[in-house]
């Protein structure tokens, strides 16, 4: 088992802000990562990401509902703006 290291940590963050920024069309605030020692007091609603395989572990994209509510929207309207861009071009050939 590998053991685990800050250029592990930085790796999996990095990844994760990437996927991020790729799946949710708007600007998104990436606050500093923290590592708990006592219970998790969460907001209203989070999303629990396990990690399995050489490095075990669990991250929490923790909001209110509001803005999770803000990005489903955007990402209706978004993917309906681009399947009209393709049905558009579609009709264009």
């Amino acid at each position: 088992m590998m053991s685990m290291t800050s250029k592990h940590v930085q790796t999996i963050l990095n990844g994760a802000i990437y996927t991020l920024k790729q799946i949710i069309p708007m600007n998104i605030n990436i606050q500093s990562p923290s590592f708990l020692t006592e219970p998790f007091t969460h907001k209203e609603i989070g999303v629990l990401v396990g990690l399995t395989g050489d490095i075990k572990g669990r991250v929490i994209l923790d909001s209110t509902s509001a803005i999770f509510s803000a990005i489903g929207n955007e990402n209706v309207r978004h993917e309906f703006r681009r399947r009209n861009v393709e049905i558009i071009y579609r009709g264009i050939r």
